[in-house]
């Protein structure tokens, strides 16, 4: 089983409502199929998980923000890209591997 981490990362999300949060911390591990990225609100610890749909391509969900999320990579990147929905609302992020 090989785990890879990266517990330095960092992401922006760019909310469909305006908001825009730049290089907030977050750690990523991925592995045999699965994925975690986690990161602090001011109200908690956030966590989303899931698995690879194809090569470079997830799906995840948080139960702690009432979210779902895709993640797309190219091989080789250090980058991750996606959308999401959390209570209703949806934009999308990126995430730089650190």
């Amino acid at each position: 089983m090989t785990q890879l981490s990266w517990p330095n990362s960092k992401y922006t999300s760019v909310w469909y409502s305006g908001a825009v949060y730049r290089d907030r911390p977050c750690r990523v591990r991925m592995g045999d199929g699965h994925i975690e990225v986690s990161y602090d609100e001011d109200d908690g610890p956030v966590r989303y998980s899931g698995t690879e749909i194809g090569t470079g391509h997830f799906r995840l969900k948080s139960t702690e923000a009432e979210g779902e999320a895709t993640l797309h990579m190219f091989p080789g990147s250090r980058i991750m890209e996606g959308y999401y929905v959390e209570r209703g609302e949806s934009g999308l992020w990126r995430i730089e591997l650190a």
